[in-house]
C-alpha cells in the first residue's frame, strides 16, 4: 500500500524514493523504464500524453542505415527516421509505401529512383 510522504514521493520496486534514478521515468507516481502507449517522455525525465502521434524513432537496417527495398513494413508508426531513406521504382510498384505515411523527419538523405 502506498502511503503519502512529502520526503518521497515515487515508488521504485519496493522503496519510496524522492527522484527516479539512472534512465528510469516518472510515471503516475512511480518509476518505469519506459513509458507506457499513449506517453512519451521529456526532457525532465516524465512521462508526458503525446499531442496526436507519439514519437517513434527508428533506424535504418543495413550497415548504411539506408531503409530501402523490401523492409518498409517495419517502418509502419515510425515519426522519425534515424538514416535515410531510397526509394526505387520497383518499390513504388511492388510496396504499399501507405507504411511510410507517418514519417516526419528523415535525419539523412532521401532518394526517390525512378526509370523513365
Amino acid at each position: 500500500k502506498l502511503v503519502n510522504n512529502p520526503n518521497y514521493r515515487l515508488a521504485s520496486g519496493g522503496l519510496c524514493v524522492q527522484q527516479c534514478a539512472g534512465n528510469l521515468l516518472e510515471h503516475a507516481g512511480t518509476c518505469v523504464t519506459s513509458c507506457p502507449v499513449g506517453y512519451t517522455s521529456n526532457n525532465g525525465g516524465q512521462c508526458v500524453a503525446c499531442n496526436g502521434v507519439c514519437p517513434r524513432v527508428c533506424t535504418g537496417t543495413n550497415k548504411d542505415g539506408v531503409v530501402g527495398g523490401g523492409n518498409f513494413t517495419e517502418f509502419n508508426g515510425c515519426t522519425i527516421l534515424n538514416g535515410s531513406l531510397s526509394i526505387s521504382d520497383s518499390a513504388i510498384m511492388d510496396t504499399n509505401l501507405e507504411v511510410l505515411s507517418t514519417i516526419q523527419e528523415i535525419q539523412g538523405y532521401l532518394r526517390i529512383e525512378a526509370v523513365t
